[in-house]
């Protein structure tokens, strides 16, 4: 069966698995949510990630972080497709955040490249600790979407370097529909299918 053929199917048998279970989230509500929202155990690591979304959640967690030791730089991506009228996708307004809360602008640091999406995003945090020669790094992000970055993490990186995948402490219950999006999210991204 040609590649092309393959992914297709690959995706409408995500899509299709999703849509049953979205249907059966209403009845299993927080359920979807658990499972998603399952975290490594924490460890200090040189690096904590920002991935972009939900300000200021993700950054007041990266200070939370920053504050009990557990990094001694934040860092932030750049997704310029998700830029709101100002031009800003997060980094700015995240950059602004940390350092109102007290993380230095010198440890502060900005992945190179644009990067839009999260394979997009931990494509770019994986390179630049490879980079770094760092071994680990703090992935900070919602609690929905824990297991897809953790996932798409071994796609993308395997097993070097390590990323430990913390969710925001700061995060409202945003109902099934949320769970049901992040769940069929997850399923492409188990198989293997890029977003």
């Amino acid at each position: 069966m040609p590649l092309a053929r393959e992914s297709r199917l690959a995706s409408r048998t995500a899509l299709a698995a999703a849509c049953v279970l979205s249907l059966a989230l209403p009845v299993s509500a927080g359920v979807v949510g658990e499972w998603l929202a399952v975290e490594d155990p924490l460890e200090p690591c040189q690096a904590l990630i920002v991935l972009n979304g939900e300000h200021p959640g993700r950054a007041e967690e990266a200070v939370r972080l920053y504050r009990a030791g557990v990094g001694r730089e934040v860092w932030l991506t750049d997704d310029p497709k998700s830029a709101g009228a100002d031009g800003d996708a997060g980094t700015r307004s995240n950059r602004t955040h940390l350092v109102q809360h007290g993380v230095p602008a010198a440890a502060i640091h900005v992945v190179p490249g644009a990067a839009t999406g999260t394979r997009a995003e931990l494509h770019a945090v994986a390179a630049e600790l490879r980079r770094r020669a760092l071994p680990c790094a703090v992935l900070v992000t919602s609690p929905l979407h824990v297991r897809r970055v953790r996932v798409t993490w071994q796609r993308v990186a395997g097993a070097a370097p390590r990323a430990i995948v913390r969710a925001t402490t700061s995060h409202d219950y945003s109902g099934w529909r949320k769970e049901a999006a992040e769940l069929a999210l997850t399923l492409l991204a188990v198989i293997g299918l890029p977003r």
